[in-house]
């Protein structure tokens, strides 16, 4: 019988699953391998060994990495662990480590959003927040206000809103050209009654002073105790509910959207008109200002000091300075909860009109948004199957219309999946002109007609009903990858062929073996080849080289901790999550993993960062394959082998950590208060594979 020799020239599949080594009839079988461990497919299909891995840091407790695009000079990835995140720059800890409110399983539950200076963090347990860098480190900041709940439905719920100044809190100011900080004022109104007395505060331009908040004062003109005209501006107004109690204290800090519908203030009245005349300056010959008050606002008048001739005119007219036009909406800040029928909000007005025409602040029922992106210069927030997305251009600005109720295109966006209510919105994401949204039963696409998604131009469109995970998707290119909601497979989101059409292509159809545990993280490394990282449940790391326009999808295993943990000399590392991010340079990405070895007995998480792979002028006995190692050029001094045999007696380099060398084997470790403490032992010193298939390959 004549027999047949296979010789394989590419291994452009990589590792493929085991249901399909008996099937040699399928063209991927002829660039397969039945096992590829430590390996990575290249973009000719050849084999190269993975580089090893450098120890950074020492994580604080198990960590969950994210990427934090600081700026152009300050790509970080974060190490998220319980109450804390740890920040690191090119493979090295930056900065002090940054106090946060995630605990429990919290950290690792976040979504993320870059925009060059600043992440954006959502979590349903919290109010967003983001993250800015300071000339000091990091901050971790909170919105200054959120978006909107939909519109009152229940026309037997009622809001009235007082005038400025007739609540118990708030602030005020002073317009005066007689009194300067300190001075004690008594205020009259203008039937000569006493309505209390204030203490001139600091500065705040012109003629114009803070003054301490006194309740029942509303915005006006009154006068001092010697008879002179002063303008009082108050900040501070009663909300107050009737037929239902939608306030709670949560409120505080957020805003209420109400309509005037009759331009409250708004009247056929009769009124003071004034005309000023600058006659002349004080006794220095400098000329002092005096201020009206007008929609709301002081404005300078005039010069003089007692020095100013005021004419006054009555008119019958139809508005007052602070008038709204009929239907206008108004963005009230609430300062302060008193119950569940009333709050104060920031309001120098008159009382308007009680309505049942508000919005309340979107997220009161204290279920915050579960997903965060930034698409189309707008910031977007999806919690359920609802999507917000801010005004283009300021992403704290959440105003659905104009103060007359139209609808600019630049307004915020507010809209749902056309599905149903029990759809969950897992993430966000941009895939060319569209906004994809990854939901629990199905994956949808967001645009406008024109392209961008404007407030009165959007639609929605179905791609598939493939219901994703809440992992965190990787864009290569014009792909988007994600993982389905059973962990198990990973999709590729694409262009179709019609520029309005979007596909989708499952990635581990060959290799559904490596996916069985269930994937919990994907990294993607812009390097010589792209390389997508995988980490599955079990602690176990993969790598998808993806070239797709080059037939490459090879899958590789990875293990940490090499041929000496087959041997039992250490345990096997496990591989606990995986971000990647660019260095400062930008020529090149840095693959970060959190890695959980057992030391002296003990677990400890380290964050290790992947090596450089063997380039075409690299000398070939510079590529070692270390886990885990950390530099000798780090190290002041080695203890000859006698020493660190026997911890206690060990002497350290002036580093406080130490490497030694054993045959192909490195060990690692610190001072501590008992001598040596070995806490990174890694791998065999091999050399990097080419083509050929080597031993551990």
């Amino acid at each position: 019988m004549v027999s047949f020799k296979k010789t394989q020239r590419a291994f452009s599949a990589g590792e493929i699953s085991p249901y399909l080594h008996a099937r040699s009839d399928m063209e991927v079988y002829y660039g397969a391998l039945k096992s590829s461990v430590n390996w990575v497919t290249d973009q000719f299909g050849a084999l190269h060994r993975r580089p090893g891995t450098q120890f950074s840091a020492k994580a604080k407790g198990k960590p969950c990495l994210y990427s934090f695009d600081a700026g152009p000079d300050c790509p970080a990835v974060i190490a998220a662990s319980d109450r804390c995140f740890q920040f690191f720059v090119d493979g090295k800890q930056f900065g002090d480590d940054l106090d946060t409110p995630y605990s429990g399983s919290e950290f690792c539950e976040l979504k993320m959003a870059n925009d060059c200076g600043a992440t954006f963090i959502a979590h349903k347990n919290h109010p967003p927040r983001f993250i800015a860098k300071t000339d000091s480190g990091f901050e971790l900041k909170s919105f200054a206000r959120l978006p909107y709940a939909d519109i009152n439905s229940d026309g037997s719920c009622r809001l009235c809103l007082g005038a400025g100044g007739t609540a118990a809190i708030g602030s005020m100011t002073i317009a005066t050209d007689e009194w300067v900080t300190g001075d004690s004022i008594q205020i009259f109104g203008a039937d000569g009654v006493s309505l209390g007395a204030v203490t001139v505060g600091a500065a705040i331009g012109g003629n114009a002073y803070e003054i301490p908040f006194v309740s029942g004062i509303p915005s006006g003109e009154y006068l001092d105790q010697n008879g002179d005209r002063i303008l009082i501006r108050a900040n501070g107004a009663s909300l107050k509910s009737f037929g239902c109690q939608p306030f709670n204290a949560g409120f505080v800090g957020q805003y209420i959207r109400i309509l005037d519908e009759m331009g409250s203030c708004k009247s056929s009245k009769l009124v003071e008109s004034y005309t000023y005349t600058d006659v002349g300056s004080d006794a220095d010959g400098n000329p002092l200002g005096d201020y009206a008050l007008q929609s709301g606002e002081f404005v300078f008048v005039g010069s003089g000091n007692g020095g100013y001739t005021r004419q006054v005119q009555t008119t019958s007219q139809e508005n007052s300075d602070d008038a709204n036009d009929p239907n206008t909406w108004l963005s009230l800040q609430v300062i302060d909860y008193i119950s569940p029928s009333e709050v104060v909000v920031s309001y120098s007005g008159c009382a308007l009109t009680c309505t049942d025409l508000f919005c309340l602040p979107a997220y009161s029922d204290g279920v915050y948004p579960s997903a965060v992106w930034v698409h189309g210069d707008r910031l977007w927030m999806a919690k359920d199957n609802c999507l917000v997305g801010s005004r283009v251009g300021n992403f704290f600005d959440w105003e659905k219309t104009e103060p007359d109720g139209s609808v600019n295109p630049d307004n915020a966006v507010y809209t749902k999946l056309d599905a149903g209510e029990c759809h969950q919105i897992e993430w966000l994401r941009t895939s060319g002109r569209y906004l994809i949204a990854g939901s629990d039963h199905g994956v949808y696409a967001l645009a406008g007609s024109q392209g961008g998604i404007a407030a009165d131009d959007f639609s929605q469109q179905l791609v598939q009903s493939v219901g994703v995970s809440s992992i965190d998707p990787i864009s290569i290119g014009q792909d988007t990858l994600f993982v389905d909601r059973t962990c198990t497979r990973i999709y590729a989101l694409a262009p179709g062929v019609q520029y309005d059409q979007l596909s989708m292509i499952e990635k581990t159809t060959f290799a559904d073996h490596i996916g069985e545990k269930q994937f919990s993280a994907l990294a993607f490394q812009e390097t010589k080849f792209p390389i997508v990282w995988a980490v599955t449940d079990d602690g176990c790391l993969s790598s998808l080289t993806y070239w797709p326009s080059q037939g490459v999808r090879g899958w590789s295993r990875q293990e940490l901790g090499g041929e000496f943990i087959s041997q039992g000399c250490s345990f096997k590392p496990v591989v606990c999550g995986v971000q990647s991010q660019r260095t400062t340079d930008g020529k090149s990405d840095i693959v970060y993993f959190s890695v959980k070895r057992t030391i002296n007995g003990d677990d400890v998480f380290f964050i290790e960062t992947l090596g450089k792979f063997f380039g075409h002028n690299d000398k070939k006995e510079d590529a070692h394959y270390l886990d885990a190692a950390f530099p000798l050029m780090d190290v002041s001094a080695v203890p000859p082998r006698a020493d660190w045999l026997d911890p206690s007696s060990a002497t350290l380099g002036g580093s406080g950590r130490i490497a030694i060398c054993d045959n192909d084997r490195w060990v690692y470790g610190h001072d501590g208060p008992d001598g040596l403490v070995m806490d990174a032992p890694n791998t065999r010193n091999v050399s990097y594979g080419l083509t050929m298939v080597e031993e551990g390959g």
